[in-house]
Parts: C-alpha cells; structure tokens; sequence
C-alpha cells in the first residue's frame, strides 16, 4: 500500500494463501490484468 498500489493490484501466493488458485486462467502479462504485485514467502 505504501508503494501505491491498490488492494486488488496485488496478490498473495504462499503456502498458507493462496490467491492465484487458478493462473492458468490469469494472464499476468496482459495490460488489463489487474495484478501488479505478487508476495510470495
């Protein structure tokens, strides 16, 4: 949030979160893509 970026800008992915349950069906590469941020651990 301090870098500007908005709730849904970015998404978690660890071992106990998971929001990139399905990337198969995301393309992150894609200028409407929503995600620009993503923690991993």
């Amino acid at each position: 949030m301090q870098l500007g970026f908005t709730e849904a800008q970015i998404a978690i992915k660890t071992s106990d979160k998971d929001e990139l349950k399905s990337p198969e069906n995301i393309d992150l590469l894609k200028p409407s893509c929503e995600i620009r941020a993503i923690i991993t651990k």
